[in-house]
């Protein structure tokens, strides 16, 4: 049996991040991502049995990162707001620095590729914020009347968008801007 060249294995996967920005996942096709990858159609099914078998194993490939980066330097000791902040600016960065990969996530995570136990994996990160944003609302520095699902969407949703104008140029952040924009979400929930 022949050896899995590892090259290839990351040429696939980046051509597979390439074009779910383009056409997205419902309308990737092997011989869309072979072709992007340079290389033959039936070398790609070397790799993969198929489409399927590609992305979830590109997704177990990424899914465990964004958790490492939005969750690092999180210390129960300090308080509320300052973890909410850590985590609000970790996510930002994970979302701009790896946009690819983000959007590649959120795209399979809403996907019928999804399994139970990856939603659940990727959930981890909101079960997470919204333990941190129980402990504002025990503490009462969150007002208590807020759903924190809802806030959780409310505020990676914004995240997300001022990601993505970041990536397409038509908005550019600075510090202050980071600043202004987490003390935005944060008026929301107190």
């Amino acid at each position: 049996m022949r050896t899995k060249d590892e090259n290839k294995i990351k040429n696939i996967f980046r051509a597979t991040l390439d074009l779910v920005q383009e056409i997205g996942i419902a309308g990737l096709t092997m011989a869309d991502i072979a072709r992007e990858a340079n290389i033959a159609t039936g070398t790609i099914y070397i790799y993969f049995k198929n489409k399927e078998v590609l992305l979830n194993e590109l997704y177990t490939h990424l899914a465990k990162l964004p958790e490492e980066r939005i969750i690092k330097d999180i210390n129960e000791k300090d308080s509320v707001k300052t973890n909410l902040e850590k985590i609000w600016r970790n996510y930002l960065s994970h979302r701009v620095n790896y946009f690819d990969e983000s959007l590649f996530i959120e795209q399979y995570y809403y996907s019928p590729y999804i399994t139970k136990e990856q939603r659940e994996s990727v959930d981890k990160i909101k079960s997470f914020s919204i333990n941190i944003m129980k402990r504002g609302q025990e503490e009462k520095v969150i007002d208590s009347s807020l759903d924190l699902e809802m806030i959780f969407w409310a505020i990676t949703g914004f995240i997300r968008t001022l990601a993505y104008e970041q990536k397409k140029g038509s908005y550019t952040m600075s510090e202050e801007k980071i600043d202004k924009a987490f003390q935005l979400n944060w008026k929301m929930i107190v």
